[in-house]
């Protein structure tokens, strides 16, 4: 199973989830594809853990202002 597939079965599973892909591809057409699948952000390889840091809260801020 790749990402996309991954990300297709987690939504399915649990849509309000949130999801970071992690991948060492720098497609934008990909990271797209990603985000308009349900995918809260996208960090390519190699990454900074500052951003990534920036990014999780990111993700879990707008998940708890939204229950």
């Amino acid at each position: 199973m790749n990402g996309i597939q991954l990300l297709k079965e987690l939504q399915k599973i649990a849509p309000n989830i949130r999801v970071l892909v992690i991948t060492a591809t720098h497609d934008l057409e990909t990271a797209a594809r990603m985000r308009n699948l349900g995918a809260h952000d996208y960090i390519t390889k190699p990454f900074c853990l500052d951003s990534v840091l920036q990014k999780v809260t990111r993700a879990l801020g707008r998940k708890n202002n939204q229950i």
